[in-house]
């Protein structure tokens, strides 16, 4: 907020009287290093030392307060310095637009636009020269923008504009406001005022024709051609808008621009897929050496799921720069790992972590690709690695205790839990991960007991976000499935209906229902809820097993001896223990 304030301290440092006064200097360089309460203490004196103190320290004392967010006391004192001018007549509309324009950014910081507004009104009538008149104008402007009163902060704008004809600010300033009022008529399903965009265009034309690489330009005149429907000239200025920027990879620069013009680069191509594929192919044969569209390209392709093509522009892309390769090379890994060539995902991450070896992420996803592969060993070495890097964080030691699980190393996996859990005992995406610990080692009891606390905690801690359905339609489920394997059937009912009340498109829950009812001898209600079970997870040949188990025997006991075998053999094909032994022992 200091810097807000700044121009207003330099004005009153070239009043002479100002100069004179040691008080006000020391007061000037106190608010100017952001030590408001000395400020205020200082000043406090000075006016309680003059009989008659002048304006200039309530002034600055104000100032000291608006900084240090106590508005009120602010106003009070620009209140007072206002009376203190009115006393005094000389030069007086000299020094009354500096309250006025201060009391109006007051009100602004409280986001009071309508007093600002009026404050600044007031001060705009004692501007007392032209290159005052017109900051304060363009402040006003600035003002009705932020309060999305757009047609009158264009009318500002324009008079601004009218004085000086070559202000590139004030150009750019009315092209935001027209784009701005045309998104929010778009949003609300009102007409779009053709004539008011068209006026946008000329304004950013003559503002790039000026200054070419003014990326704020391009930036509106993207959503300009957007808002036109010219979706090719959108996506050609949303691609001149990103090459303004030398980083390749936005993520890499952490510059909220560049993340902005690749985020915009997308939207226009959402647009016209055709037409964005065609224009960075032309770029490419117009700039073959420039890596941008080679990787632009890359991402469409992957945003299409042709990971193919993004491996292919993506290499073309790596080989066209000496910078930045480490993060292209994590990105091309996960193109590799989409398209399920696990060995080059893993290679490139090899590659990256030699060259740094002290980035989490890249250990992470390196062991979630070994996870994916099912190499447990190596996934837990990776996870090994999250841990060095980053001994704080819960993420390594849940996925690494997870690998141990798989390797049934049940100590260890318990370990590595503990140690997560010691960070913060009542973190709910650790405590969930150890009920599904307890489940996967057999002890359904302390399972649930886990589950419960969980449940405990949302209920008990008011600030704790809520979880959205699924992921609370999941432990209802989990609890369930404990509950039938424990055979209380009771508890497993009343948890699962729960579960399905939250989520009934996920097969996994129909599964839990369909096994409580086979338990239940409820065989009809058992096949019924199991075909809802595979069905939802067709997509997925390994999940259902459980389903074609459980449904083989529930058609057994009802006589359907054909199709009962048929399906336990399916459940066995799919490696489904149960059904494997349940075939050997028929056998």
């Amino acid at each position: 907020m200091k810097k807000l304030f700044i121009t207003l301290i330099t004005i009153l440092l070239c009043i002479n009287v100002f100069a004179q006064q040691n008080y006000y200097s020391q007061a000037a360089k106190l608010i100017d290093n952001g030590e408001y309460e000395q400020a205020v203490n200082l000043l406090t004196q000075s006016i309680e030392a003059r009989e008659k103190p002048e304006w200039i320290p309530y002034y600055l004392r104000a100032i000291a307060y608006a900084n240090s967010e106590k508005f009120t006391s602010a106003l009070d004192d620009t209140e007072k310095a206002l009376q203190k001018i009115n006393l005094d007549n000389f030069d007086k509309i000299n020094k009354i637009y500096t309250i006025y324009s201060l009391r109006a950014l007051i009100f602004k910081l409280t986001e009071n636009f309508d007093n600002a507004i009026s404050e600044m009104s007031i001060a705009i009538k004692y501007a007392p020269s032209k290159d005052i008149l017109q900051n304060l104008i363009l402040k006003r402007a600035n003002y009705y923008y932020e309060n999305s009163n757009y047609k009158l902060s264009i009318k500002d704008y324009e008079k601004v504009l009218k004085q000086d004809t070559k202000n590139l600010t004030a150009k750019l300033s009315i092209v935001r406001s027209i784009v701005s009022e045309q998104e929010e008529n778009y949003s609300n399903i009102k007409p779009i005022n053709t004539s008011a965009l068209k006026r946008a265009l000329t304004l950013t034309n003559e503002i790039i024709a000026s200054k070419p690489d003014y990326d704020m330009a391009y930036k509106f005149r993207v959503r300009t051609y957007a808002l036109m429907k010219k979706y090719p000239a959108a996506i050609n200025d949303a691609y001149a808008f990103r090459n303004i920027f030398s980083t390749i990879v936005a993520s890499v620069s952490g510059n909220d621009i560049v993340k902005y013009a690749e985020k915009l680069f997308f939207q226009c191509v959402s647009f016209d897929t055709i037409a964005g594929e065609k224009i960075l192919l032309e770029k490419i044969d117009k700039t073959p050496n420039n890596p941008l569209p080679y990787y632009l390209l890359a991402l469409l392709y992957a945003n299409t799921d042709n990971y193919q093509k993004g491996i292919e522009m993506l290499t073309q892309s790596i080989n066209k720069t000496d910078r930045e390769l480490n993060e292209l090379l994590i990105l091309r890994s996960k193109f590799y790992y989409s398209n399920k060539d696990y060995d080059n995902a893993l290679t490139d991450l090899h590659i990256a972590k030699q060259q740094n070896d002290s980035n989490a992420y890249i250990f992470y996803l390196e062991g979630t690709f070994y996870n994916k592969i099912e190499n447990w060993n190596e996934a837990a070495k990776s996870f090994g690695e999250v841990i060095r890097i980053k001994p704080n964080i819960s993420d390594g030691y849940i996925m690494r205790s997870n690998a141990y699980q798989k390797l049934k190393n049940f100590d260890l996996a318990k370990a590595d839990l503990d140690s997560a859990l010691k960070l913060d005992t009542t973190d709910v995406e650790v405590l969930v991960p150890y009920a599904y610990f307890y489940m996967e080692k057999g002890d359904r009891k302390a399972s649930n007991e886990v589950y419960q606390k969980v449940l405990n905690i949302i209920d008990s801690i008011e600030t704790y976000p809520k979880f959205n359905d699924s992921y609370s339609a999941m432990i209802y489920n989990n609890m369930a499935y404990n509950y039938v394997k424990l055979g209380d059937y009771e508890q497993a009912e009343k948890y699962v209906e729960k579960a399905l009340q939250l989520d009934d498109e996920s097969g996994y829950i129909w599964d839990t229902r369909g096994e409580l009812y086979f338990w239940q001898k409820k065989y009809k209600e058992c096949i019924s809820d199991m075909n809802k079970a595979i069905e939802l997870r067709k997509d997925n040949e390994d999940e259902p097993a459980n389903s074609y188990f459980y449904r083989g025997r529930a058609k057994l006991e009802l006589g359907q001896t054909e199709d009962g075998n048929a399906d336990i053999q399916k459940a066995a094909d799919l490696k489904h223990k149960e059904a494997i032994e349940f075939v050997k022992t028929k056998n």
